[in-house]
């Protein structure tokens, strides 16, 4: 190997950490110490001259830089492994059509949908954002991610998670906010789930009026509007995970309320793919629970 490239371990531990947005979380899927993890990050820097990592609240953001040098590495990864296999590649295994509440798949499954294939690509998945659960009867979908109260007649439901809410807010926006009492109703942005009420009682908060901030559709948008510094947004826990954890997005309070439904997968008792939606189904769970665990 040339003198000019660093080791594979090197480039590695980078492709690790900027995939987890943090050190520590990095070190641990590596079962490395944050030492060693970090002193590698450094050894590349020095070595390529250009900062790869900002801090951003706890964690840690790659600059344009580190994003350009990890898409070549994940390339070059990908070619030594096709060359070193040991086996031709394998026929794909399946394909699924699945239905997804569109803040769900924004905030958390699509980033994910990769360690589902598996190194290999043998489990496409098609996704398809809707608020429907009607997608299994009028549409060629073969599951659906739905919020509810887990009882569709004629349906298969398994429970993925329950769900907490709380407020959070842009790093930036939490500079200028100290009590919420005195911040202004318009800054309360609004979204139908979850609703702002509960959680106010919960937190024994008393505003001089309602809050009557941008509304959003959408989660999905009223996080965009959120991370972009406009004002206040009461989210759900899985769906800002990884912004809480990659600093993008900062809790403001402990409160929180816990949500009256939850997430499910659904699908059809007679589905010719019932298998592999079982295998997803498993894998959502296992997913859903490591990510509470870094939290």
């Amino acid at each position: 190997m040339s003198r000019r490239v660093p080791s594979l371990q090197s480039l590695l531990i980078l492709d690790a950490a900027v995939k987890h947005g943090n050190f520590t979380h990095a070190a641990r899927a590596l079962s490395l110490t944050h030492g060693a993890v970090s002193q590698q990050v450094r050894s590349l820097q020095e070595r390529l001259g250009v900062r790869l990592f900002v801090r951003v609240g706890q964690g840690m953001q790659p600059t344009a830089a580190c994003l350009a040098l990890v898409g070549q590495v994940r390339q070059a990864v990908t070619l030594l492994d096709r060359a070193f296999a040991t086996e031709p590649r394998r026929e794909l295994r399946g394909r699924l059509a699945v239905s997804v509440l569109p803040h769900f798949a924004i905030g958390w499954l699509i980033a994910r949908l990769p360690d589902f294939a598996g190194p290999d690509g043998r489990v496409a998945i098609d996704v398809f954002g809707s608020h429907l659960i009607d997608d299994l009867v009028d549409r060629r979908v073969d599951a659906a991610i739905r919020f509810g109260p887990g009882n569709w007649p004629g349906l298969i439901a398994k429970k993925l998670s329950g769900e907490i809410a709380f407020p959070v807010c842009a790093p930036a926006y939490l500079k200028n906010l100290r009590r919420i009492e005195e911040v202004a109703s318009r800054s309360f942005l609004r979204s139908p789930f979850p609703p702002w009420e509960p959680w106010l009682q919960a937190a024994n908060v008393h505003l001089g009026s309602e809050p009557d901030g941008a509304f959003f559709g959408d989660p999905s948008l009223l996080l965009a509007a959120v991370r972009g510094g406009q004002g206040i947004g009461l989210a759900r826990q899985l769906i800002v995970a990884d912004d809480l954890r990659q600093g993008r997005l900062v809790r403001i309070f402990e409160t929180a309320v816990e949500e009256p439904y939850a997430y499910y997968l659904v699908w059809k008792p007679n589905s010719p793919r019932k298998a592999l939606i079982r295998d997803f189904c498993a894998w959502l769970q296992s997913e859903i629970a490591t990510t509470r665990q870094d939290l």
